[in-house]
């Protein structure tokens, strides 16, 4: 049998002696307990619900459609756990998937019961065996969301409570939280503990925040969050700046004329000063009132995000008192502006110029020769001993030619 392009609805049992082929384009619609009201257990395929049976292979494609009705409108009760063989086969293996029911996908049954006929999911989670397609009853849960902080600001600890309810058992799973950027992180995974599940975050300056808890269940419960059914009713509460602290620091108290001194600034949050949220923006110095023009800063200020510090340079000309402040602008929204107690600075009158090392006069580094006692006697004008070398030949001659030269 081909169920081919195109909707088709199989109410009750139906059964094909051989293989059944679906196309990818098809819709297949199973009825459950079109004829009548649907047993809260035990339900019997082909009579309370349809089923599509085979004795080959069943391939599988296209869309599938799970829908209640009733000739009384009586909306059906579900007991979580019940299954719903909706295709089997008795002499093949099940092939393909249901485009939007593969398996473990949470699905729903379009019920429209109740007095005014109202639209009414009732969730199954789809699974797939060798040789069948089932649809598991799973029980329907509430989750609602609280925070033990009505106002919070920025870095205090909020805890979020998600409680969990479903009218026929205590449901097990986890529940993930998120707010408006994305999952808070470490509420990812919340574990469900009776019925109940928290997480303790910290968040960032927001006047409208909202948060969401989404059940995960891992048993036979339905998923549910705290929305209200699909309605955008997230909790949403304020969250305020905190204010800052700046404080100053100088490299030196008492720096000389014309020496470098730097001044740090130091912003943390006042409240809540471990962060994780830490303060950025800009930071001004001033001398007085008068703003100071740091060396290599634009516009007055330095500002280091990773440190919460920001730093000026500067130097005097002249002696004098200076009362420094650092004042930080609160440029960031999660933060408040704050100034810095005065720093007072000393710059002395007076002050030396780097002094040089004084350098020894050439005649103490210079070694007098040591002098024998001939020498000695030789600046005396005392005669020659006679450890004096005899003169050389060319001494005499010259002696005795100046002699025969005299007058007699």
């Amino acid at each position: 049998m081909t169920i081919g392009e195109g909707s088709v609805g199989i109410a009750g049992g139906a059964t094909s002696s051989g293989a059944v082929s679906i196309d990818a384009n098809s819709l297949t619609t199973l009825f459950v307990a079109s004829a009548t009201p649907m047993p809260t257990a035990s339900p019997v395929a082909g009579a309370d619900y349809s089923q599509l049976g085979a004795t080959g292979t069943i391939t599988v494609g296209g869309d599938l459609e799970l829908f209640y009705s009733s000739p009384d409108s009586t909306c059906p009760t579900f007991t979580p756990g019940t299954v719903y063989t909706l295709l089997h086969t008795t002499g093949g293996t099940i092939s393909g998937t249901f485009s939007d029911a593969a398996d473990g996908d949470v699905a729903e049954i379009d019920a429209f019961c109740g007095p005014n006929s109202n639209f009414t999911p009732l969730p199954v989670r789809i699974g797939y065996t060798a040789n069948s397609i089932t649809a598991t009853a799973l029980g329907t849960t509430t989750t609602a969301l609280a925070t033990n902080v009505a106002a919070p600001i920025t870095n205090q600890p909020v805890t979020l409570t998600a409680s969990v309810t479903q009218s026929t058992g205590t449901p097990s799973g986890t529940v993930a939280f998120v707010d408006d950027l994305g999952s808070i992180a470490g509420c990812e995974a919340q574990p469900v503990s009776q019925g109940t599940a928290t997480c303790t975050t910290t968040f960032d300056e927001d006047p409208s925040l909202s948060v969401l808890a989404t059940f995960n269940p891992d048993g036979v419960f339905a998923p549910s969050d705290s929305t209200g059914g699909g309605s955008l009713q997230t909790l949403t509460f304020p969250v305020g700046p905190d204010s800052s602290t700046t404080a100053l620091t100088s490299s030196s108290p008492t720096p000389a004329i014309g020496t470098s001194v730097t001044y740090t600034a130091t912003v943390v949050p006042a409240t809540y000063p471990g962060g994780p949220r830490l303060p950025g923006g800009s930071v001004a110095f001033f001398d007085g009132t008068t703003p100071i023009s740091c060396a290599g800063a634009d516009d007055g200020f330095v500002a280091d995000p990773n440190a919460e510090q920001a730093t000026c340079m500067t130097s005097y000309a002249a002696a004098g008192s200076h009362a420094i402040t650092a004042q930080y602008a609160g440029d960031d929204p999660a933060f408040t502006a704050s100034t810095s107690a005065a720093l007072t600075v000393t710059v002395p009158a007076g002050a030396p110029a780097p002094s040089r090392p004084r350098r020894r006069s050439s005649r103490l580094r210079r070694r007098l020769p040591s002098r024998s006692p001939a020498a000695a006697r030789r600046r005396s004008g005392s005669p020659r001993s006679a450890d004096r070398p005899p003169a050389s030949r060319s001494a005499v001659r010259r002696a005795a030619r100046a002699a025969r030269s005299e007058p007699s």
